[in-house]
């Protein structure tokens, strides 16, 4: 079932587990453990929420009411119905600007994404001998089609958004630049100074969440848009035709995915893999600051130290 994770370890860290894996999601699995060892253990009260965009209703109905929220520099994906913020949640920091407007909250609590720590653990990865360019599609993505294949003719390496999240982190930091449809493949790839390049494939891409990140960098995203490649038609029916009709009047420019579409045809392969080859040779890797990256570094440490203070004096109740 998928729903908030809680790991063991006098707060439960609580996260969103997706059952086939999701590199950005399964970083909370170690992260926190080893940024801040004994923070987190398995206290039911209260619950540590972190990487991730949920900052919403839907994840606040996974956990128990009467729980105290604990938020490090998670997100709001910029849509439905607000959380509820002065019943038993304490934010430390959200992940970016965006997250802070949605919810009017002072510019002092945004921190960063806490994935920019991984700039720290300079065990995980190699900084000398990078070479080559990889692409990291979203997983939505990767279960549409085989971009494996497709990199393989390339030439370029092929990294997978459901695999082990450690090995990705050490295959991203082998590389001269990654293009990368997921969120975090991009902030672990700035983290590890390693240029990027943002592509938009999925009909469910969501742009209001890199720009979160991105703005708590002071960086401007530049995305290129991929065309988006299905492996074989999903299940029609009349119904979901109504839907799709009656959406196209009120959803133009947002989020579309109820209407089905058939496998892709080679033409339309040719046209994605055409356009990813112009990116793998063409396009400029983006990256934040060093500067900036240390300032997004240092507010996460400071939320995380704010807390663990508030921990050991009980407050965290």
């Amino acid at each position: 079932m998928v729903g908030p994770q809680q790991q063991e370890g006098l707060l439960r860290l609580s996260y969103y587990e997706d059952p086939k894996g999701n590199f950005g999601d399964d970083l909370n699995e170690w992260l926190w453990d080893r940024a801040a060892p004994g923070f987190v253990n398995d206290d039911p009260s209260c619950h540590l929420i972190g990487i991730g965009t949920l900052l919403g209703s839907w994840f606040e109905k996974a956990l128990p009411a009467q729980a105290l929220k604990v938020v490090i520099g998670t997100g709001s994906g910029g849509k439905g119905a607000l959380v509820d913020l002065s019943n038993n949640w304490k934010l430390y920091g959200v992940r970016g600007p965006l997250t802070a407007a949605y919810y009017r909250l002072a510019p002092n609590l945004i921190t960063a994404d806490p994935a920019v720590l991984i700039n720290e653990f300079s065990e995980l990865f190699q900084t000398t001998g990078r070479d080559g360019v990889g692409f990291m599609p979203h997983v939505w993505s990767a279960r549409e089609w085989d971009w494996q294949t497709h990199c393989q003719r390339l030439g370029i390496t092929y990294i997978d958004p459901h695999a082990d999240s450690l090995k990705t982190i050490s295959s991203i930091g082998k590389l001269n630049k990654v293009i990368t449809e997921a969120m975090h493949g991009a902030i672990v790839a700035d983290a590890l100074r390693v240029p990027w390049v943002a592509v938009s494939i999925s009909r469910r891409f969501d742009a209001v969440k890199w720009a979160d990140w991105a703005g708590a960098l002071s960086v401007d995203v530049k995305f290129h848009q991929i065309l988006e490649l299905r492996r074989s038609p999903p299940a029609f029916s009349y119904s979901s035709f109504k839907r799709a009709v009656k959406a196209m009047g009120t959803l133009a420019g947002k989020q579309f995915d109820t209407l089905s579409l058939p496998r892709s045809t080679r033409f339309e392969q040719r046209v994605a893999i055409t356009e990813l080859r112009r990116l793998v040779t063409h396009a400029p890797g983006q990256l934040s600051s060093d500067e900036d990256l240390r300032s997004a570094i240092a507010r996460v440490k400071n939320a995380l130290d704010r807390a663990r203070s508030d921990q050991a004096r009980g407050f965290l109740r």
